[in-house]
């Protein structure tokens, strides 16, 4: 379980200019402080999909699932507009939640002041998907197309895992016309570590969304990577397009990230110090998997601060109320040529919140196309903030 988060979120109605400049980067042609530790390749060109792209806040819900799990998938009705989405309940309960969105997105810039919904149904994920591999919790949703219906499909993780299997496994479920998981059974092994492996890659297109997977970053035991990772489908084999370094190789190179942290144990797993005024992913936490917007994959993971040590055990193993989530670009070269960007904070989460899944969809009266993203610890009925939040942003297409 994690710490119960006490810092609201606050959001923008848009981003001021200063602040567009600081966190959406390649909309101005600058960068983080921290620059790449591997050269980077040129930058991408003037019409790349994120240098096109504003994210327009329109609010969102607050979901009464205190301390939900990861993963979000939304669940579109007949003419293509979110209707409901299926998130993670409680771990330790292993079970997931059908929740319906049945009024409009609202609250502005203040959580607190958003929309309350309660889930429509809970169910035990052993009974949603008894194909799911022995001690696996589920991470991630998609909710695809499979002939005439839906079906949800979900990537799971194992905590504290000591014996990595070398594969992971897609799980489904068709939906019925409630959009209830109560159809066909079936799942699909896929040759990738199940550890390093445990989400999808959304798109625009939601029949794509199974042919993408990615994830990676630290999880307890063994089997983590020491970075992103991102692979996709190719006629019938999978091919990786991002692979980090084993999570106990200390020397190759790592993704790049600001300074803003300690070792005071000195290099270890646990924590790699900044190197030549870069800082290094070690511990970092991905929840979820990632989406892709044209020619760029962008992923939300949640960056350690403070004194980073061992006896903290905290998610990053440094101080829990200054974890930060930041966003990293990926820009496709080519269909299997991907190259990491940059990395800016994300400046719709407060310090010790994360982000625990992404999806795209459509939304009743927005003509863009939405981003959801939902975070966790955004709010509570009491003073622990426990409970997520589900926020929603226009994507809009600038000349």
């Amino acid at each position: 379980m994690r710490e119960a988060r006490r810092v609201p979120l606050r959001m923008r109605r848009l981003l001021p200019h200063a602040l567009l400049s600081m966190c959406l980067a390649v909309l101005s042609g600058c960068h983080d402080a921290a620059a790449p530790v591997q050269p980077p390749p040129d930058p991408p060109a003037a019409s790349a999909s994120w240098a096109r792209t504003r994210l327009r806040p329109l609010g969102g819900w607050r979901l009464d699932i205190p301390y939900a799990g990861e993963g979000l998938a939304i669940v579109p009705d007949a003419s293509g507009l979110a209707d409901a989405v299926y998130t993670s309940g409680h771990l330790q309960q292993d079970v997931l939640h059908r929740t319906r969105l049945r009024v409009a997105a609202g609250g502005d810039s203040v959580i607190d002041a958003m929309p309350q919904l309660v889930p429509d149904d809970t169910l035990r994920v052993a009974s949603v998907f008894p194909d799911l591999p022995s001690g696996q919790r589920v991470r991630d949703f998609a909710v695809t197309p499979r002939g005439s219906g839906l079906e949800l499909a979900a990537l799971g993780r194992v905590f504290y895992n000591t014996t990595p299997r070398a594969q992971t496994r897609i799980v489904m479920r068709a939906l019925d016309a409630s959009q209830r998981p109560v159809g066909a059974v079936r799942s699909m092994d896929v040759p990738l570590p199940e550890q390093e492996f445990s989400g999808f890659i959304k798109q625009g297109d939601a029949s794509r969304d199974l042919a993408a997977i990615g994830g990676g970053g630290y999880e307890s035991g063994q089997g983590s990577v020491g970075g992103i990772s991102y692979a996709a489908l190719r006629g019938s084999d999978w091919r990786r397009l991002l692979q980090p370094p084993d999570f106990g190789d200390l020397l190759s190179v790592r993704l790049p990230r600001d300074t803003a942290y300690a070792c005071p144990d000195g290099a270890s797993w646990v924590c790699l110090p900044p190197a030549n005024g870069r800082g290094v992913w070690s511990t970092e936490r991905l929840f979820g998997g990632g989406v892709r917007l044209g020619d760029t994959v962008l992923f939300l993971p949640t960056l350690g601060y403070g004194e980073r040590t061992y006896k903290r055990q905290s998610a990053t193993f440094g101080d829990p109320s200054r974890d930060r989530v930041s966003l990293y670009r990926f820009v496709h070269h080519t269909a299997d040529s991907v190259a990491f960007v940059a990395h800016e904070p994300w400046p719709f989460t407060a310090a010790g919140q994360s982000v625990q899944g992404m999806a795209l969809g459509r939304l009743r009266g927005v003509r863009e196309p939405v981003l959801f993203v939902l975070v966790a610890g955004a709010w509570g009925h009491g003073i622990s903030r426990d409970a997520p939040a589900l926020l929603v942003y226009a994507l809009i297409s600038v000349p």
